[in-house]
């Protein structure tokens, strides 16, 4: 008995030493981590994490207002372009807004054919717009080709599960080869309530994440 109770003495005198250790050890820990995210913060002018909470805001807002009003609302897309100019003038001045202006005009460039032959709606267009201006010209380049991935995966998995992508593929033959003997151009995108039409807001909200995230 003594000597089992002495063996638990010793127990907890080491445990008592290991637990003063680590909470000695703890402060120095948590200023080095500190330390670290202070010069982050620094380097990136001052906006270590605001310019990534104001794209998953520009991002998340539109999945809902998509949601529920069936449509992203210019007032939105205009004060998230207000925001995305005073977060890169306040990041690097006016040395910000020149790659504000290109970040704008990028996926206007890019996504306007599609939106000749309404394949893809003009909200999500002006979404990659508010997103462009805060991103710059390359990484909106990432994030439209992470979007239509996303967005690609979501659809596929849509048809596969019901068994539709037969007639979704006749339906992109049938539309070519009009388009081609006719010349006109007619909406792609089908009006009526079908499983592979997606709000593709959420395609974008999920690239954003992936971007801040740090995959691209």
């Amino acid at each position: 008995m003594a000597n089992e109770s002495s063996l638990q003495r010793a127990e907890c005198r080491t445990i008592i030493r290991l637990t003063r250790n680590h909470l000695v050890f703890l402060p120095s820990v948590l200023t080095e981590r500190s330390h670290f995210f202070i010069i982050k913060y620094q380097q990136r002018g001052g906006v270590f994490i605001a310019d990534e909470m104001l794209l998953l805001t520009i991002a998340g807002v539109s999945v809902v207002m998509d949601f529920y009003k069936m449509r992203v609302k210019n007032s939105w897309i205009l004060c998230s372009l207000l925001a995305g100019a005073v977060t890169c003038f306040w990041q690097k001045g006016f040395a910000g807004l020149t790659r504000f202006i290109p970040g704008i005009l990028m996926p206007l460039a890019v996504l306007g054919w599609m939106f000749y032959f309404r394949m893809l709606g003009p909200g999500d267009i002006k979404v990659f717009c508010a997103l462009g201006g805060i991103m710059g010209p390359v990484k909106i380049l990432w994030c439209i080709w992470f979007s239509f991935l996303c967005g690609a995966g979501i659809s596929l998995a849509i048809l596969l599960c019901g068994g539709e992508i037969r007639q979704r593929m006749a339906y992109l033959a049938a539309y070519l080869m009009e388009y081609l003997q006719t010349g006109s151009h007619k909406p792609y995108y089908r009006r009526e309530s079908t499983p592979e039409n997606i709000h593709f807001t959420v395609p974008i909200f999920m690239s954003v994440m992936l971007y801040t995230g740090g995959l691209y």
